[in-house]
């Protein structure tokens, strides 16, 4: 891509670090978003952040289930007519026997039973009885057959379900703590909130230095809460060079940078609500690894890590989350829709601390039409703007 622009413009590529010639920065991150440089000398071409796939969907019944069957202008038709005929019957009673030989109300809804209560010989016979449960007798036995039908295929039918849209959908603990303003929210007091003891108990127990992956058990894990789980990494050879997962080595780094703050008198109490979540989810109560690793090895290979987390990550009964760049989730999303296309796969819709990263043009020519552009970054905008640059 690089080389297409420059040969356009009929100029030579260098590859080097020195300064001396005109630099491009492909892909590099906070495009824009720096307010020391020029934002005219970047192009941004796509934001990348933390999105999350899963599978598991939450089933529920509610009320609402006994009165689907039939819409709520049927059901107010329904009791209305009912109401008006046991009215019209209980005022013939009154005024034909002076009071009531027998329960009125129960002839109505037993007939909605299936079933019917006995009445006096006098009343069986009279004419104005054998009129008004002729008509009420069939209307009451087609509502009831009906509604006792829709009812066993809704039964049969699977249940409606819930599945998380978002990373707060994924904390288990203290997720008021978003509720509240957080530019006002005090980092010592936050602590206690979330009871930084506890992740201190396991994240400040991991060697950082040596063992990419823990030898300590988490015992805080909860089954009631999400099972977050990442894409492997292999670390670079200054931190042992072993396999390790994504979200756990992040973690390792964000706990470290909030303990530092808290260590620090009068430090800065501004969060922004992306902060707020990683540390929320940060919560021990989450486990980072898959069911199957084993805490007493550490020689694991990146192909097993991979390994282990799509068998969890299939376990549709299970909570588990796995958490991704977006560009890495869509392709993880590809590949499990067509190896699984039984099983439901859902995606977060909102990015995680999300960055914008584009190309930066530092130094060169300027165009003769356009003097704060140069011809290369005008054929790059060029490549951006009509589509070349996504497909």
């Amino acid at each position: 891509m690089a080389t297409t622009i420059v040969a356009a413009t009929n100029s030579s590529l260098e590859i080097e670090t020195n300064g001396r010639y005109p630099t491009i920065d492909i892909e590099t991150p906070y495009v824009g978003q720096d307010l020391l440089f020029d934002e005219e000398l970047y192009e941004f071409v796509y934001s990348n952040g933390y999105q999350f796939l899963s599978c598991y969907a939450e089933s529920y019944l509610t009320f609402e289930f006994y009165w689907m069957p039939f819409k709520p202008t049927l059901w107010i038709g329904f009791f209305a007519s009912m109401t008006l005929t046991f009215i019209v019957f209980y005022i013939y009673m009154i005024w034909k026997y002076k009071q009531l030989p027998f329960s009125i109300w129960l002839s109505f809804v037993s007939i909605l039973f299936d079933d019917f209560s006995s009445v006096p010989k006098m009343v069986g016979k009279s004419l104005f009885y054998r009129l008004i449960f002729a008509a009420w007798g069939p209307v009451s036995l087609l509502f009831t057959n009906c509604y006792s039908g829709l009812m066993i295929s809704e039964l049969n039918a699977p249940l409606k379900q819930t599945r998380s849209q978002n990373f707060e959908d994924l904390i288990c603990l203290n997720r008021h703590v978003l509720d509240l303003p957080a530019s006002s929210i005090d980092i010592r007091e936050l602590a206690k909130t979330l009871r930084f003891k506890d992740y201190r108990a396991y994240w400040g127990k991991i060697d950082y230095g040596f063992n990419a992956l823990p030898t300590l058990k988490n015992h805080f894990v909860s089954n009631n809460c999400y099972r977050i789980l990442s894409p492997p990494s292999q670390r670079p050879w200054m931190f042992s060079g072993v396999a390790t997962y994504v979200w756990h080595f992040h973690r390792i780094v964000h706990f470290l940078e909030f303990t530092r703050l808290l260590s620090e008198t009068g430090a800065a109490n501004n969060f922004i609500r992306d902060e707020l979540i990683t540390l929320l989810l940060m919560n021990p109560v989450h486990a980072v690894f898959p069911i199957e690793f084993d805490q007493t090895r550490l020689n694991y290979s990146t192909t097993e890590l991979a390994g282990m987390v799509e068998t969890d990550v299939i376990n549709c009964g299970t909570r588990i989350a796995f958490v991704a760049t977006s560009e890495t989730l869509q392709g993880e999303m590809n590949f499990l829709s067509k190896k699984y296309p039984s099983k439901r796969f859902h995606t977060s819709q909102r990015l995680l601390v999300p960055t914008w990263k584009g190309w930066s043009f530092k130094g060169g020519g300027r165009s003769t039409k356009r003097s704060s552009v140069s011809a290369v970054q005008r054929n790059f905008r060029v490549l951006v703007h009509s589509g070349i640059y996504s497909r």
